[in-house]
């Protein structure tokens, strides 16, 4: 299925402990564009979620979030979002959420948590495709919250699975699709979240039984080579995560080689 453009924000600010989406045009929609190609492997691990200016940074480059309260990509009735949604709930009144003019607030730790449920499904699926046990990685994100005995088995690991990619996913229902010369589809009803795209990019490549390298130059686990521009990416025949990369080890063994040769 095809992947949805994301709305993002450059010009969002962070006051105290939220990110503030300005209006574009009397809406709040920002600016249309492709996501990462690999969200859930990038920008889902590589976002330092202790920092505030590293979670502002996301919503510029890439958007997504959700609206105040909107919580359609997740599960209410989990411990978590309840204590969220109370929390919301305590200091609408005290910090509006929304301010007529400058556009509305979204939580750091409402961009925090979605990152986390992607970095753990994304992590569910690279372990999968390499026939690595699946129950560790849940066991893992769950440790600090008193959960990882909760996963025991494999049919644990992908319950857990199906219960949280399946709650991202119900934005993209089967339906016509009427698109323009230029590929934007037209009439859709919604805007996605960075989560739901994470996750479609999950359960398409998982459909497509892509493998998971890791990158000998910087370590990064990726499925295709990206590059200069946000449409370049290559799934065969590549060994570096990017074109940097791959340039940069090319660059460490030629210098390698002259060193040995000055050496000899």
């Amino acid at each position: 299925m095809p992947v949805p453009d994301l709305p993002r924000y450059p010009e969002a600010t962070l006051d105290g402990e939220t990110i503030w989406i300005p209006y574009w045009n009397g809406k709040d929609r920002g600016e249309m564009a492709p996501p990462p190609p690999e969200l859930y492997l990038r920008q889902a691990r590589q976002v330092d979620l202790e920092n505030p200016q590293a979670l502002l940074e996301f919503v510029r480059s890439v958007g997504g979030v959700p609206w105040v309260l909107e919580d359609r990509d997740l599960f209410p009735e989990t411990k978590e979002a309840r204590a969220r949604f109370a929390y919301n709930r305590s200091r609408r009144y005290s910090e509006p959420q929304f301010i007529a003019g400058r556009g509305h607030g979204v939580h750091l730790d409402e961009v925090a948590y979605r990152l986390r449920v992607l970095d753990v499904l994304g992590r569910h699926a690279v372990a999968y495709r390499r026939g690595e046990y699946l129950a560790p990685v849940w066991q893992e994100a769950y440790a600090k919250t008193g959960r990882g005995g909760d996963v025991k088995t494999e049919e644990d690991a992908w319950r857990e699975f199906g219960y949280h990619a399946g709650q991202a996913l119900r934005v993209f229902h089967v339906r016509v699709q009427v698109c323009t010369d230029s590929g934007h589809e037209l009439g859709r009803q919604g805007i996605a979240t960075f989560l739901e795209v994470g996750v479609l990019q999950i359960v398409n490549d998982l459909a497509d039984e892509v493998d998971y390298l890791t990158c000998p130059n910087c370590g990064t686990v990726f499925a295709r080579q990206v590059g200069g521009s946000t449409h370049f990416s290559r799934s065969t025949g590549v060994t570096y995560c990017s074109l940097r990369c791959g340039t940069n080890a090319r660059v460490r063994a030629y210098r390698a080689r002259k060193r040995a040769e000055v050496s000899v």
